[in-house]
């Protein structure tokens, strides 16, 4: 009976006869199904299994289904093995058959025969009979079929072109497929199929017609897909009759059906997958026979249901949401005995990470959903825990068996974590965007239908920026869940409690309005509570219930249709009776207000209402024996409508209505947890009683309780599920980040998991499983950059290898320790402060490996020799590290202490007496890590990344400064990793070792310190080994890691207080400035800065031995330091700062207090270092730099040097630094500093500017007299002889030649410091200003050099400045005696010569003041200094008019010639002060103090001299335009009179004193006085008298009536010396004779 049509076509209907004539010969087949034959089931088998897999016999629909039924009624009568399973392949290899044709479009595809031991759990063919037999059996059919054995895949390409559109166009025919389906092939849930001929009828019902449209080939085959997947849903469902056997023989159907349905989900295609009929007959028919029989007592049943239920979780998820929400806590979340199976089902599941992510992001973040995830990471650790099992109250199961399981659990717990890592991966390296949009909105409408407040969003989930990731949304989602379900809590504990934290938090709003919302949109609340809150009399709950009842709508409701369908479906009636009142008046006056006409007022219904409810309650409460009737009914509710009586029909209606359907409460069943929501949905129908509690006039009922859900509970969370599924939304996670939320959630049970497993087990699986559970842990941790999980997870595992109590150690500690290894090794990049616990317990593992091989410890090595308490350190160790067991521990066991305590706690070796043996690990846990192990962690630090090796440098430091705290008994070992890493990590670029030596370098620096002498040695040495590698690298230009790294050797050598750790550093320094100066950059600094701290060391050998260095520096690799063009050639630059560097690091060794040659030496090589600097050699200042020609070039090619910063940069420090040594205490340093700075600015100071001159004066040269100004006052100052003999010796020696030097720069360079003279002068006088005797002399003398030295270079402008300048040092330094003069009386009493003289004897009354202390002896010593600096002004006017007297204005003459007046003028008139010479004289008498009197004669007289020369050069041979200015001749007459006059009155006053003496006898004291000013004034006289005669006679003649009184008063001077006589002789002579001859 093959098609007729050539080539045979798709269409089932083409040859409809012969399709019926061959379904008619399949159904007689079929009816030998129960010849209870077993060559006759054989052949059945084979006959329809051909039909079946042929491709030219149409076997559709009820033919199907028949031959179905037919296999499957073998299988369960047939009392054949072979048979039973031949009819169990032969119904598999149908099913693949018919879903494969499906999935490909056409009937023309012959299916390769399955294998029966993968599909059927049959032994392997090779090793059964049966098994080979039911393979040859379908292998058998199969080629009869298609002799050439074509596979599928090739005959579903040669079925046509038409096939191919009917495969492409199959979601079209899908979805009106799938709406037949759902119209034609729905049928009830509880039917069956009992009989073929039953099967037929309802196929023939359901499309099976004639008259039906003609399917098309694809059409027929998903239609054919879709009966046979239907009927096996209703096999797995079937239930048993009441014939003996028949139980057994429905459960092997069942588990069956189970099982085929099992493998058809498996190997679904993608038609099926996404076929909407597909999908509904999932909803529809699966789970209703999941619902049935995943509480069944078969275990077989129950594996199966696991099984299917993880398939289609695996592959339909996102179409079955609710679903799985459902019969996920039903069937892998309830304890069950055969908890294996579940544990196969959960292990799978953990393996799949999509999987995971998808259950937690729509369950666990659903605000409706259960946590799914969180609930199966709880359960699987209560399993693994143990405590599973007694919780739930089962029997205590075997040990193996338990054990089993446990282990199981863990194993499922370890794959969650790795398919959770290895997900994270994926999706991370996909870079998948996720769709926030969409989450975002459907977020929002749940929040809404959930009564949440309309703000709550913006704050929690909701609210994020536009592009916030999946990740932070989940987040924000499981923590508003968590927050809202919390409320919830709160709710069923305490109303009101609850309602006020959801307003807090912002999940509800203040208004009455938001809070009945809530209440009646919020699942999960508390029926009874919510009734009891509505029933609340507070204005408030008033108004919540109010609101509440506003919002139901019972327009066109019968009115008990009314209170039970909408009023009580939310909440149960509280059991006081006002509550219920106020309930049902506010419920009468809404329905009245929804149906106007139902009622003449709300009171009818009020009381209509109490009737109606004790009507329900009398007639279903089995308490209640005598029930109402209709007529009791009627009568009780008699005139109610205010007076009138209700219509009496409505009134039957309504108690008919009540008798037959109970009012109960819908309770959702859903909303219990777990397995208990079909017993809650079981309990709901059986009439839990919330009516119980009304009016409290009935106790109650009791509950019904069943063992099974019974059909109504199934029915019910049925309607429950198609309701939930609608406008269900499933969200598939692709943000790697989503597991975040996920870890928040699990990581604590995981960690107590793994914990209590391993203290629990010695086994190596569950060790091995846990070390794996902590290691993938920190894994996910890591990559997710959860700081504190990290460091928790780590944290333990650290704490399980038991190194704080090493005798307690066994293998799977030595095993944890080994997985810390492996986390630090796969996490290095993440574990940042987490390094510290692996390399502590590194440390320490070491530490007990030497102990346990009993090599030395570092303990030892560095130990220190000898306490101050005596023994040895070994002996101290020994005290240390056993210390005295405390009260309780154990024989056996050391004090748990910390890491860093423990650590120092193990320095012995372990051969020494002192330490017990018992107390270290077995040898064979330590012998089970091999020592490449832990340096394997240490070598390949180099894969770390650029942030990570910072973290593991910081942290190994932390840890070898812990074993290096104890002086005592140091440990090394941590150092030497650090060498060992810095060593490995070479290769890395600057950047980042800058960050890593910014760590290094404190730490070198601490540990250089370090009190231990050996250990500070080491840390130096390795800190040498390290800068010879990192200068076995070059170094550009401008870069400072040189610098950098080189620093903890200047910090260690400031701050080490042992000679040896700063002679070693010197030592260091110098090897490697003598093995690798070509490569020495930036490094040159701290080099220099390290020989300059040596240089002021208070050993004299570290001097010795680091100037060594430096000289053979400077002598053999200067070029380096200045960076010479030589140098320049091979591509070197020296750096800016090398070579003030230098300067500054010789300049501190000629400031070393040990050896002056060393002193001198550095004097020598700045002044080499100078030469080198001007002839352009250093750095920047290089021919064709910048600054070189910025600067400009000078004569000869020689650069010019400016006050820019980048010339000052340079020469400033080293002039400074001369500068300074001008106050050096040893005078041959002073002076060897001192010629070399005034060398350098004379030899080089032609190549300085005027501006650089200026910088130079204000830097360097002046400064050096602010140690004058600031200390040396007067020679009252210094107490202290050998004080006040140093500063003398500064004072004649160094400051004497400080000032000529300047002068004679001033004069060599003139030109370039003229600006400057200004200031030089004001610093001249103020030394002339000091009244200090040195100072002022100094000041003097080198005053009187400037000018006389530069006097050829000077304009009159300037001669100006320069005699006002001396003029006016003479008017500040006049003598001044601070002394009144005596009242008039007093000096009249005393007498006085017209001449001022006093009288000769002395009055001997005490004096005013005193000459001997206080403000008298240092006005005394005052006036000494300063009559001094007169006098040697005065010599300073003539030197200077002697020296330039020719070049000299006029107009600086006459100011010259007015100052020497001035000064002769002020001593005349203080000794002319008869009461000032007086009161000095009293002075003198009472302390014995010698002044000379008068006080100032020689002044006045020197003055007077020096005034008389000048005038008498000026009148000799000054020019007339000079005389004229000088008035001359009246200076000169003027000067004469009144020489002549002081001459007599000091005459006039010896004779007196003369004539007194003869009168009282003997000589007095006056009369010798006045012979010394006599003597002194002789001279002056002399000089005056001579000067007459250089007057011309007509001006002699012309002043003769002036001078001739006083002349011919000379001649009767008694007293005069001869010299006068003679020079008036001589003036009588030449001048008075030849005027009286004529």
């Amino acid at each position: 009976m093959r098609c007729c049509c050539r080539p045979p076509c798709d269409r089932a209907a083409c040859c409809l006869p012969a399709a019926r004539l061959q379904a008619q010969a399949v159904e007689l087949s079929c009816r030998c199904d129960d010849v209870s034959d077993d060559a006759v089931e054989l052949r059945l088998l084979k006959a329809l299994l051909t039909a079946v897999t042929s491709t030219t016999l149409a076997v559709h629909g009820q033919a199907l289904l028949l031959v179905v039924r037919a296999c499957y009624n073998i299988f369960l009568t047939s009392r054949s093995d072979v048979n039973q399973a031949t009819a169990k392949a032969t119904l598999t290899q149908m099913l693949n058959v018919v879903f494969q044709r499906m999935e490909a479009g056409s009937c023309h595809v012959v299916v390769p025969p399955i294998v029966v031991s993968d599909l059927l759990g049959l032994p392997p063919a090779d090793a059964s009979n049966m098994s080979a037999f039911v393979q040859q059996f379908l292998y058998d059919v199969i080629t009869t079929v298609d002799p050439f054995g074509t596979p599928a895949a090739e005959q579903a390409e040669q079925a046509g072109a038409a096939a191919a559109p009917a495969v492409n166009g199959g979601a079209s025919l899908a979805v009106s497929s799938g709406a037949l389906g759902e119209a034609g092939y729905a049928g009830s849930a509880t039917s069956d199929i009992t009989s073929a001929t039953a099967a037929l009828a309802l196929s023939e019902a359901h499309g099976g017609g004639g008259s039906a449209k003609p399917l098309t080939m694809p059409a027929q085959l998903q239609k054919d897909a879709f009966l046979v997947f239907r009927a096996l849903c209703k096999l797995s469902i079937r239930s048993s009759d009441a014939s003996p056997g028949s139980e057994i023989t429905t459960i092997r159907g069942k588990v069956l059906a189970l099982e085929l349905l099992k493998i058809l989900l498996e190997n679904s295609g993608p038609l099926f997958r996404s076929s909407e009929r597909f999908v509904s007959a999932i909803k529809q028919y699966l789970c209703l026979s999941l619902l049935k029989n995943c509480q069944s007592a078969v275990p077989a049943s129950l594996r199966l249901c696991c099984s299917i239920f993880l398939t289609l979780m695996t592959k339909f998820r996102k179409n079955l949401k609710a679903e799985i929400g459902v019969f996920f806590p039903m069937i892998l979340l309830r304890p069950i005995e055969p908890a294996a199976v579940v544990l196969r089902c959960l292990q799978a599941q953990c393996e799949d990470g999509q999987l995971l992510v998808d259950l937690f992001v729509n369950y666990d973040c659903d605000l409706e959903g259960a946590n799914l995830f969180e609930r199966m990471v709880t359960a699987l650790v209560r399993i693994a825990q143990g405590s599973l099992a007694h919780d739930a109250g089962a029997g205590a199961a075997a040990p193996l068996e338990e054990q089993a399981i446990r282990y199981e659990a863990l194993r499922c717990l370890v794959s969650l974590l790795k398919s959770m890592a290895a997900w994270h991966s994926s999706t991370t390296a996909a870079a998948v965007v996720p769709d926030e949009s969409m989450l975002k909105s459907v977020w929002l409408a749940k929040m809404a239908e959930s009564g949440v407040a309309a703000g709550a969003g913006d704050s929690a989930p909701g609210g994020g920026e536009g592009d916030q990731r999946q990740a932070a949304l989940l987040e924000s989602w499981k923590g508003y869940k968590r927050q809202f379900q919390q409320g919830v809590a709160l709710f069923n504990q305490k109303p009101k409690k609850g309602v006020g934290y959801m307003q807090e938090q912002g999940l509800v709003g203040k208004a009455p309005d938001d809070v009945a919302q809530f209440l009646a949109r919020t699942s999960g609340l508390n029926k009874t509570l919510i009734g009891d809150y509505l029933g609340e009399r507070d204005d408030f709950n008033l108004g919540v219930m109010h609101c509440y009842v506003d919002a139901l709508d019972f327009a066109g409701m019968e009115f008990d249709e009314a209170i039970s369908r909408q009023f009580l479906s939310g909440f149960r009636l509280p059991g006081e009776a006002q509550k219920i009142d106020r309930l049902m008046e506010k419920f009468a006056e809404r329905f009245l207000s929804c149906n106007p006409e139902s009622f003449k007022s709300a009171d009818v219904a009020y009381v209509l209402a109490y009737s109606v409810i004790m009507l329900n309650t009398d007639a279903h409460n089995n308490q209640v024996k005598n029930k109402m009737s209709k007529a009791d009914f009627l009568r009780n509710n008699r005139g109610i409508n205010d007076g009138g009586d209700l219509a009496q029909e409505c009134m039957e209606a309504l108690y008919d209505r009540i008798i037959h359907n109970e009012i109960k409460m819908k309770d959702d069943p859903m909303a219990l947890s777990g397995a208990d929501a079909a017993k809650a949905a079981a309990a709901a129908a059986a009439g839990v009683g919330w009516l119980d509690t009304i009016m409290n006039l009935i106790p109650g009922r009791a509950k019904a309780a069943s063992a099974e859900p019974n059909d109504e509970a199934i029915r019910r969370t049925h309607e429950h599920l198609r309701r939930k599924a609608k406008g269900v939304t499933f969200f598939e996670a692709r943000d790697g980040e989503a597991i975040r939320p996920m870890l928040d959630v699990a990581w604590a049970p995981l960690l107590g998991a793994f914990s209590v497993l391993f203290e629990e087990y010695d086994d190596e699986y569950f060790v091995g499983l846990c070390l794996e559970g902590f290691v993938s842990s920190v894994w996910l941790t890591s990559v997710l950059d959860v700081e504190m999980l990290r460091s928790t997870f780590v944290t333990s595992l650290a704490r399980f290898t038991m190194l704080h109590s090493p005798a307690s150690m066994r293998l799977k500690h030595a095993r944890a320790f080994r997985a810390l290894l492996i986390v630090a090794e796969q996490n290095g990049n993440h574990l940042r402060e987490c390094w510290t616990e692996v390399l502590r317990c590194v440390s320490r593992f070491e530490l007990l490996q030497q102990l346990t091989a009993g090599v030395p410890t570092d303990a030892l090595l560095f130990a220190m020799p000898v306490d101050k308490h005596g023994g040895s350190a070994a002996d101290k160790l020994k005290r240390c590290i056993m210390p005295r067991r405390k009260a309780g521990e154990e024989e056996g066991g050391l004090a748990h202490d910390s890491v860093s305590s423990s650590i120092q706690s193990m320095g012995l070796h372990a051969s020494e007496p002192g330490v017990d043996k018992k107390h270290l690990p077995p040898a064979d846990v330590m012998a089970s890590v091999d020592v490449q192990e832990l340096n394997r962690l240490f070598v390949n630090s180099g894969r770390l990344d650029s942030e990570a090796i910072v973290h593991f440098v910081k942290t190994l430091g932390a840890v070898a400064q812990e074993e290096l705290r104890p002086v005592a008994c140091p440990r090394v070992f941590s150092l030497t990793k650090i060498v060992e890493c810095a060593h490995f990590n070479m290769g890395r670029i600057r950047l980042v070792w800058s960050r890593i030596w910014a760590v290094l370098a404190d730490f070198f620096i601490e540990v250089g310190c370090h009190a231990n002498l050996a250990v500070a040695m080491y840390a130096v040495d390795s800190l040498r080994q390290l800068a010879m590698k990192f200068l076995e690298r070059d170094e550009l230009a401008n870069f400072s890691f040189q610098n950098d790294f080189l620093r903890p050797f200047v910090v260690v050598m400031r701050h080490s207080r042992a000679v040896e750790i700063r002679e070693l550093i010197i030592r260091c320094v110098s090897q490697m400035v003598l093995a690798r100066v070509a490569n020495v950059k930036s490094g040159w600094k701290s080099m220099f800065m390290v020989f300059t701290t040596a240089a002021s060391d208070e050993s004299p050998q570290i001097v010795r031995l680091a100037f060594d260095t430096v000289e053979k520096i400077v002598r053999e690799h200067f070029h380096y330091i200045t960076g010479t063009r030589a140098c320049r050639g091979r591509g070197w630059q020296t750096e800016t700062t090398t070579f003030t560097d230098c300067v500054n690091c010789l300049i501190a060794f000629t400031n070393n207090p040990h050896s002056l040659d060393v002193s001198l030496n550095a004097i020598a090589f700045l002044r080499f270092c100078a030469m080198a600097l001007a002839e352009g050699d250093i750095g920047d200042l290089s021919p064709g730099s910048a600054a070189a020609a910025h600067g400009g070039r000078g004569g000869g090619g020689r650069i010019r040097f400016t006050d820019k910063d980048e010339h000052m940069y340079f020469w400033f420090p080293l002039l400074a630094g001369l500068s300074e040594l001008t106050f050096d205490p040893r005078p041959e340093i002073r002076y060897s500093s001192l010629e070399v700075l005034f060398d350098i600015l004379k030899y080089h100071g032609a190549t300085f500017s005027p501006q650089f001159w200026l910088r130079v004066f204000d830097s360097v040269l002046l400064p050096i007299f602010d140690h004058v100004r600031a200390e040396v006052t007067d020679t009252t100052t210094f107490t202290d002889d050998k004080r006040r003999a140093e500063v003398d010796s500064w004072l004649y020696d160094t400051c004497t030649r400080t000032l000529q030097h300047i002068v004679d720069i001033v004069v060599q360079y003139y030109a370039a410091v003229s600006a400057l003279l200004e200031r030089i002068l004001e610093l001249l006088l103020g030394f002339v200003r000091r009244t200090h005797q040195a100072l002022a002399g100094v000041g003097v003398a080198a005053l009187v050099r400037l000018i006389v030295a530069a006097g050829p270079h000077l304009d009159d402008d300037t001669w100006m400045m320069m005699l006002r300048a001396l003029s006016t040092a003479t008017g500040d330094t006049l003598p001044n005696f601070g002394v009144q003069s005596p009242p008039a009386a007093a000096a009249r009493g005393g007498g006085a010569t017209p001449g001022g003289s006093p009288r000769r004897h002395i009055d001997r009354r005490p004096s005013l003041f005193s000459l001997g202390e206080g403000a008298g002896a240092r006005r005394l010593a005052e006036v000494h200094v300063r009559a001094g600096i007169q006098l040697l002004l005065v010599q300073a006017c003539s030197e200077v008019y002697t020296q330039h007297s020719r070049a000299m204005p006029a107009p600086a003459a006459v100011l010259l010639l007015d100052t020497l007046k001035g000064i002769a003028s002020h001593a005349a008139a203080v000794d002319a002060d008869a009461g000032l010479r007086h009161s000095l004289l009293l002075a003198q008498a009472a302390d014995k103090r010698s002044l000379g009197d008068p006080p100032l004669l020689r002044l006045e007289a020197e003055a007077s001299q020096a005034y008389l020369s000048v005038l008498l050069h000026v009148q000799a041979a000054a020019p007339d335009a000079v005389k004229q200015a000088c008035a001359v001749e009246a200076r000169l007459t003027q000067l004469c009179l009144r020489n002549l006059e002081r001459f007599e009155q000091q005459e006039e006053a010896a004779e007196e004193e003369a004539r007194s003496a003869g009168e009282g006898g003997g000589v007095p004291a006056g009369l010798q006085l006045h012979s010394e000013e006599n003597r002194t004034l002789a001279p002056l006289a002399v000089a005056t008298l001579r000067a007459l005669l250089a007057f011309s006679p007509d001006a002699f003649r012309a002043h003769l009536k002036d001078f001739f009184p006083l002349l011919t008063a000379l001649i009767s001077c008694e007293y005069a010396p001869p010299e006068v006589q003679r020079a008036l002789s001589e003036l009588f002579a030449k001048r008075i004779g030849p005027m009286l001859a004529s």
